[in-house]
């Protein structure tokens, strides 16, 4: 009688191979894809849900941010080496040039911040999905991988019943972010279950929650600010730019910016932010001291006018204690 580990040799010799299986169909699982493809390459993209792509669809608030002019070493934190190599490889205009001929138009914003023309994240999103069909990769859609058996080939097993048999595997999984649309671990535990180290993840581009409820007052309030981030007296970091007030706490380019420092400091205490609202002025303490020479008889209310959002002025006069119906000279 043949024994039942006979039975699975015979089947895994049966199984088509590919030579390179992708998991996970967001912007990098597209693109290897494709690349794969189109050097020849008999390529399987797997992703366990029913839409591809759909981090890069709620991406730069449903535009798709592509890339940025200014990209540089400078702006990454763990190892500006590794960047460095990387972006020698395949610089800012390669990657402008890469979605050109995809036949995807771009516009530079404020900041660099390249988005589609369109200003839709979809124009992003299906090109690269025709890029994938047109070099002849093969995507499936609603197969969740939940094993990995590395020997003279990769067999991966999903949660629907399939196996698939590969020489090579790509893990494109994504991170924990973003659990709404299914940002989960699973790719990490594949990553482990195969011999790798895994670094316990943090948010490194990040929206941040605040202790102080109040802020939750200003939900959907914008503005241009200096943005600094403390630790026993310590700047940690400091970023220029828009801030979106929220009822957690805080978003936005210049929260997102110091969002990676925050992230490392919070391991070790609670981190302070502090927030000017007035960044085109180098002096904010000589402004407002000559302001209030100028004004001094305006309550605070009318004193705020025409500097500050009428509801970041209540939030800053009942935060500092300012009694609302006296004349800021009178103000102790």
């Amino acid at each position: 009688m043949k024994s039942a580990s006979f039975f699975a040799k015979l089947y895994e010799m049966n199984l088509p191979i590919y030579d390179v299986i992708i998991i996970g169909a967001g912007a990098s699982g597209l693109i290897c894809a494709r690349e794969c493809a189109r050097r020849g390459k008999k390529t399987l993209l797997l992703e366990k849900d029913a839409l591809p792509a759909r981090k890069i669809l709620v991406s730069g608030n449903g535009r798709c941010n592509l890339t940025n002019a200014n990209v540089s070493p400078e702006y990454y934190h763990a190892d500006p080496e590794l960047i460095s190599s990387a972006l020698k490889q395949f610089s800012f205009q390669n990657a402008l040039d890469y979605f050109h001929q995809l036949g995807v138009l771009t516009q530079e914003e404020a900041l660099g911040r390249i988005f589609p023309q369109t200003g839709k994240s979809t124009a992003v999103a299906e090109p690269l999905k025709l890029a994938v069909k047109e070099a002849g990769a093969e995507l499936l859609t609603g197969q969740e991988v939940i094993r990995v058996k590395h020997g003279k080939t990769f067999l991966l097993s999903t949660k629907q019943g399939q196996t698939f048999q590969a020489k090579k595997l790509v893990l494109a999984c994504g991170s924990c972010a973003y659990p709404q649309l299914t940002g989960t671990n699973a790719g990490y535990e594949l990553a482990k279950k195969l011999g790798h180290t895994l670094i316990t993840p943090r948010p490194t581009l990040s929206a941040l929650c605040v202790k102080e409820t109040a802020v939750a007052r200003l939900t959907g309030i914008r503005s241009q600010v200096v943005l600094s981030a403390w630790q026993d007296k310590t700047l940690l970091a400091r970023a220029e730019g828009e801030i979106l007030f929220t009822n957690y706490g805080v978003n936005g380019p210049a929260v997102l910016n110091v969002s990676s420092a925050v992230s490392r400091a919070l391991t070790h205490g609670n981190v302070p932010l502090t927030i000017n609202f007035f960044p085109q002025i180098k002096e904010s303490k000589k402004f407002l001291e000559e302001r209030l020479k100028q004004f001094p008889d305006r309550k605070p209310k009318d004193f705020f006018a025409g500097i500050l959002h009428e509801s970041i002025a209540n939030l800053l006069i009942d935060f500092i204690g300012l009694r609302k119906n006296i004349p800021m000279r009178e103000q102790t």
